[in-house]
């Protein structure tokens, strides 16, 4: 648990891990050179000897204090646990039992249960399979950082030229050869706040996340195209038909690249990411429906097609 001046939080988050039903586990807080009250909270959990705190004298950013909880570590899963989140009572349990009898699975998170001031929603991943996730991966995060237990001897370094984005970029390195699950569980309380690090430095989140998006694209062999693969997550609803056409363009050539991944995995993915580009492309209208149902990478589902229709009406429905 990486700790910068997180007082608001952390007695919550700390308690959350107190309260686990597994109990062979050690909590490691390193406080990276914080100001306010998490030293002095800190200190007043150090009564239970399970809680281990690592002190920086300087803040040195959430990587290097990630780095420095899990190098004085010893043991053989590592669980993640940001300061202003909050584990359910379950989670190392059911999260260690499920990986303990799947040797062959690395990493096993969970869906998120994500709070936003007195609101709660829960985190969405309809039909993503595990070989799915890494394809995920080279689009957007699907990983909610806190809800992680993975094997030790998987891990590596965060790096922090990747801060604020530092998981995902671990999570990416990883997925080349590691198998993900994401368990279908609401197995941690993610807080979305106006003090965490993506809402203060926005900025700094697009860069760590392009950044990210250029280091995939080039291993799996393509020249970037950052703009149109940026979009993908967050498509336009005006989008032009010369819009969709560079989508489509591009998404081939990434199918085609592919040397990475397993083939029907990626090409699921895309067909999804195509599906859902112009079902939002709301300006365009019924067109869109008809550029999609041409196009090689379409999958046509009666899921799909009423999706279609309830969007655009009998037009969409083909002739």
């Amino acid at each position: 648990m990486p700790v910068y001046n997180g007082e608001r939080f952390l007695q919550e988050s700390i308690r959350s891990v107190l309260a686990q039903a597994f109990h062979d586990w050690e909590l490691i807080a390193v406080d990276d050179g914080s100001i306010d009250q998490s030293g002095p909270i800190l200190e007043d959990f150090q009564r239970d000897r399970r809680l281990r705190v690592i002190r920086l004298k300087q803040n040195q950013g959430t990587a290097t204090a990630r780095n420095t909880a899990v190098s004085n570590s010893d043991c053989e899963y590592l669980a993640f646990l940001d300061a202003d989140d909050a584990a359910d009572p379950h989670r190392l349990k059911i999260q260690m039992e499920y990986l303990d009898s799947r040797p062959h699975l690395a990493v096993a998170a969970s869906r998120a249960l994500i709070r936003r001031g007195d609101t709660k929603s829960r985190q969405q991943l309809s039909g993503l399979r595990p070989n799915d996730i890494g394809p995920t991966l080279l689009f957007r995060n699907c990983i909610v950082h806190s809800s992680v237990l993975m094997r030790r001897s998987v891990w590596e370094p965060y790096r922090s030229e990747f801060e604020p984005a530092e998981d995902y970029d671990l999570w990416a390195r990883l997925a080349a050869n590691s198998r993900f699950v994401i368990l279908r569980d609401l197995l941690v309380t993610y807080r979305d706040h106006q003090f965490g690090v993506s809402n203060r430095f926005p900025e700094r989140m697009e860069a760590a996340i392009k950044k990210n998006h250029r280091f995939q694209l080039e291993r799996l062999g393509v020249v970037p195209q950052e703009e149109i693969h940026r979009r993908l997550s967050a498509w336009p609803a005006d989008a032009t038909t010369a819009d969709l056409r560079a989508a489509e363009t591009w998404l081939l050539q990434l199918l085609a690249a592919n040397q990475i991944y397993e083939p029907d995995s990626l090409k699921r993915v895309v067909e999804r990411i195509w599906f859902t580009i112009c079902l939002d492309s709301w300006t365009l209208g019924p067109e869109a429906f008809q550029i999609y149902r041409r196009s090689g990478l379409a999958t046509l589902t009666p899921g799909r097609l009423w999706q279609f229709f309830r969007r655009f009406g009998r037009r969409a429905l083909p002739s």
